[in-house]
């Protein structure tokens, strides 16, 4: 015998082989009369339209194609990083990463002789390991959103937070822990 089930994701009527009680009240703990096979949280079932299928495939597809329109539009305005000279100061770079009102890096990653670092970034150390290049590493800090749309960390690049000179120095302080 066949049951009729509704879910509520695509308002579809199923059929749920073996279900002996279709067309009769279930009880509840309390023995009151709980929702049908006819009804699953207070909403009815409805029999898809077969011709609604093709209309709503149709705006799957739309509503897919717009995503990810969007999707390459935010990855298309990302700025690459322009090529510059990455020799900067490491001692400069650390100065600046330690800055709370410049590269304030320490609030977000752990550094090590830094005070009071933050816990939100990774810890910054054996860095060439994990890094293939210092070029790998500078496009990181200047928009971890190109490897990332989710990433915390502010594009310093990108958004010009840091000049261009400050931004040598911390890729080459980095690139040195």
């Amino acid at each position: 015998m066949l049951g009729f089930s509704a879910h509520a994701d695509t308002k579809k009527a199923r059929a749920i082989p073996g279900n002996a009680n279709v067309g009769k009240p279930a009880t509840g703990l309390a023995g009151e009369h709980a929702a049908t096979p006819r009804q699953h949280n207070n909403t009815a079932i409805r029999q898809e339209d077969p011709s609604m299928s093709s209309t709503r495939s149709a705006r799957r597809g739309a509503l897919a194609l717009a995503l990810g329109c969007t999707t390459a539009a935010a990855l298309a305005a990302t700025a690459a990083m322009p090529p510059m000279e990455l020799k900067g100061n490491a001692e400069a770079g650390k100065k600046v990463a330690m800055d709370r009102a410049k590269g304030n890096c320490i609030a977000c990653h752990l550094i090590p002789g830094g005070d009071s670092p933050g816990a939100i970034g990774p810890a910054l150390i054996a860095m060439q390991t994990r890094y293939p290049s210092k070029e790998a590493l500078a496009a990181q800090i200047w928009d971890p959103t190109v490897q990332n749309p989710e990433a915390v960390m502010p594009p310093f690049g990108r958004h010009e937070v840091l000049s261009n000179k400050d931004f040598a120095d911390v890729v080459e302080f980095v690139w040195s822990l």
